[in-house]
C-alpha cells in the first residue's frame, strides 16, 4: 500500500472497550473478534467466514479502510457501534486516497473545526516545512539545544525543497555526530510563529529513527545534545510546544497536532 496510513483509534478503542469472550476480564484481542466476526458470518450465511486476526490489525492500522459489508455488519454488532463511521470506516472513492476519504467524510458531517482566525493586523507570511527525528533510548528522547537560545528540539532542521528522507539524515549527522536509520512515520505537528506582525506557518513532520546506542551510551554526544527522561522533558523548554505535548501524552501510533492560535 502506498502512502501513510492514518490509523483507526475509534476501531480499536472500541475493541478494547469490549471484554473478551474467554472471562478473563481482559479486552478482545483482535484474534477473538475476528472469531466473532466469523461466527457472526456462519450463523447468518451458513458459511464460514476467513476473517484472521492479522486482518483485524490491518483494520486498526488503516491499511484497509472500508472492509466488505457483512463483515462491517458484524464488527457494528459485535462492538455494539451505531454506524460504520463510529468505529472508522469510511468508503473510499475512486481516485481518493484513505487520508483524502477520510478528510471528506469528516468535512461532510461537519466534524472538522472551523479553521483558526489571524491575529488582527497580522498575516500569513509563508509557509516552512521542516523533518525532525523522534529517538528514543530507554524511555528517554534525543534532543539538541538550539544554539544558546534557551530551548530544545528534536533532531532535525529543513527540508528546502530537499529529499525528506535524506535531508533528514543529514540534520541528524551534522547537529548529533550519529548515524540514524529511519524507522517509520510517527506524526505531524502543525504550528506557527509570529514575529514583526508575520505568521509563519511551520509543519513539522516526525518520523522514529535508530542510532547506533552503543556509541551514544559511550557520551560520544557533541555538546548541546543529550537524552532527555520524561520528567525532564516535562520540565525544558522543547519546540515546538504541540510535539513536546504530543510526547508527554505517549501518543500512540502516528499522532497529528493540528494549528491552533
Amino acid at each position: 500500500m502506498g502512502g501513510w496510513a492514518v490509523r483507526n483509534e475509534q476501531l480499536r478503542t472500541q475493541r478494547k472497550a469490549t471484554s473478551s469472550p474467554s472471562g478473563s476480564g481482559q479486552a478482545m484481542s483482535r484474534a477473538e473478534l475476528a472469531a466473532a466476526v466469523n461466527e457472526y458470518v456462519r450463523v447468518k450465511t451458513g458459511r464460514s467466514g476467513g476473517l484472521r486476526g492479522s486482518e483485524i490489525g490491518r483494520y486498526e492500522r488503516g491499511e484497509v479502510r472500508w472492509p466488505s459489508k457483512l463483515y462491517r455488519e458484524a464488527l457494528r454488532k459485535i462492538l455494539k457501534a451505531r454506524s460504520d463511521q463510529e468505529l472508522g470506516f469510511f468508503p473510499t472513492p475512486r481516485g481518493l486516497s484513505p487520508h483524502e476519504a477520510r478528510a471528506r467524510a469528516a468535512i461532510t458531517q461537519g466534524s472538522l473545526p472551523p479553521p483558526p482566525a489571524a491575529t488582527p493586523g497580522s498575516h500569513l507570511a509563508g509557509v516552512q516545512v521542516i523533518a525532525q527525528a523522534l529517538i528514543r533510548n530507554d524511555r528517554k528522547f534525543l534532543v539538541v539545544d538550539d544554539q544558546g537560545l534557551g530551548w530544545s528540539h528534536l533532531p532535525g532542521g529543513s527540508i528546502d525543497g530537499q529529499p525528506v528522507h535524506s535531508t533528514l539524515l543529514r540534520h541528524v549527522a551534522e547537529q548529533t555526530g550519529l548515524v540514524a536509520t529511519i524507522a517509520g512515520f510517527a506524526g505531524v505537528v502543525d504550528h506557527h510563529h509570529s514575529r514583526t506582525g508575520e505568521v509563519h506557518s511551520v509543519i513539522t513532520l516526525v518520523f522514529e529513527a535508530h542510532v547506533d546506542i552503543t556509541a551514544a551510551d559511550r557520551d560520544e554526544l557533541r555538546p548541546g545534545v543529550e537524552w532527555l527522561a520524561l520528567a525532564e522533558l516535562a520540565e525544558r523548554d522543547v519546540r515546538p510546544a504541540a510535539l513536546k505535548d504530543a510526547l508527554l501524552s505517549g501518543a500512540d501510533g502516528s499522532f497529528w497536532r493540528p494549528w491552533t492560535i
